[in-house]
Formats: C-alpha cells, structure tokens, sequence
C-alpha cells in the first residue's frame, strides 16, 4: 500500500497500539504552552541544556513528566544504557532543549525541512495498522500534530522506507512495568480508537493529561533503576 499523493495521511494507526511514546511527546508540548513556559528563565526559545537546567522550577516539573522515563530510558539512543541519575538529568536537560527549540521553529514554520520517516516492513510478527510505523521523526510528528491539533498529517511530510523486519518496537509493556500506563488504560485507549477508527483529538488528549496528572504523584527518582522491557 502506498501513501496517497497529496491529502492528509490518517497518524491513528501509528499512535496506536505501538506508540504511546508519540502521545507522551505531544502532551509535553501541551504541558509547555499551558503550564510550563511561564516557569522557564528568561524569554525566547532555549538553545541548551544550561538553559533548562537554570530554570530550576521548570526542570523538577519537567522530571514529572512522563517525557522523562520516555527519553532516557525508551529512546533507542538510551536504551539499555547504564547511566546514573545525575546523567539521565543532563540527558534530559539537553533533549529539552532541542525538542522546544525544534517546536519553535516548527510554529514559526511549519513546512518541515526533514521528513518524517515512515517505515514499511516486510515481514511482521503481527498486524502494524496502515502498515506503516515511524521510524524517525517522533518529535516532528508531535510538533506537527500539536499545531494542527490533529492527528492528520499532511502525506508530503512523510517519507516511506522499507525495512526487514518482525515488528516494530512496542513501548506499551514498558510503560506499564513503570506503572504510567495501566491495564483499564489500555482498554480505554483502544476502546477511544475503536468507536470511529480515527482518534478524537481533545478525547485523546484528556486521556494523556490524566495519566501525566497521576505520573506527577510520583518520585522520578523511583523508575529510575528499575528494569523494564522495552519489546
């Protein structure tokens, strides 16, 4: 299946089941605009991690943010490493900042300079909806469907690749070993996704904020050791 030449292509199916991580990025952008921004030192867009470290108030809510496990411990660049916690908060100062610097220059021009890649398997261990599933791209995909308050992308932001492959990463067990997502989430996500085949913007969203409103409840420091698959 091919991605049609213009039009919007439907992100439901990558959100969901294997992509939670998209939803976490995409509420830390709505935590940024509605709660967050006000707390960061100075004004105009944050260049380093420095910056977010400075802003002492921002950077401890920050860490609240189920952004923080995503990041340091999802994140296939982190994945599996064996950091110590002093690390993973400048690991996460610096992914701040250029995740927010990225979000200001996608609002001030949204028309994307690197195209999201979307990677079509070969072979699959089990259902990928649409048959595709990110590859690169997760935070301009947030950014994108933060500004358009929507999951519909349009196709020239996407790039498809092929890849040999079992199946995707599925971040969900990881999520729910580190008790941010639980088992009567899941079955609500699903049953949200399944009423009209298409994910319901503000639906969605107050979903992901009642999970990041629970996360808040918790000392970050506690995930921090604690083994999780990632698989």
């Amino acid at each position: 299946m091919n991605l049609p030449q213009a039009g919007t292509f439907d992100g439901g199916g990558l959100i969901w089941p294997y992509r939670f991580d998209l939803l976490v990025r995409i509420d830390f952008l709505e935590w940024l605009e509605t709660v967050g921004k006000h707390l960061l030192s100075g004004t105009g867009m944050i260049l380093t991690g420095r910056d977010v470290l400075a802003s002492g108030e921002f950077f401890a809510m920050a860490k609240q943010h189920p952004y923080f496990p995503q990041y340091t411990r999802f994140k296939a660049r982190f994945r599996g490493c064996d950091m110590t916690w002093k690390e993973a908060e400048n690991i996460y100062a610096d992914g701040i900042a250029s995740f927010l610097s990225l979000h200001e220059d996608i609002k001030r021009r949204p028309e994307l300079k690197q195209r999201i890649i979307l990677k079509k398997p070969f072979l699959v261990g089990w259902r990928v909806s649409a048959g595709y599933f990110i590859g690169d791209g997760c935070h301009r995909f947030a950014c994108l469907a933060w500004g358009r308050k929507s999951f519909d992308i349009p196709t020239d932001c996407f790039e498809v690749r092929h890849l040999f492959a079992l199946k995707p990463v599925d971040q969900t067990t990881a999520y729910r070993q580190l008790g941010i997502l639980s088992d009567d989430d899941v079955d609500q996500f699903r049953h949200a996704f399944e009423k009209s085949g298409q994910a319901e913007w503000n639906s969605v969203l107050k979903w992901v904020k009642a999970i990041r409103d629970r996360w808040v409840e918790k000392d970050p420091r506690l995930w921090f050791e604690q083994p999780v698959s990632t698989m």
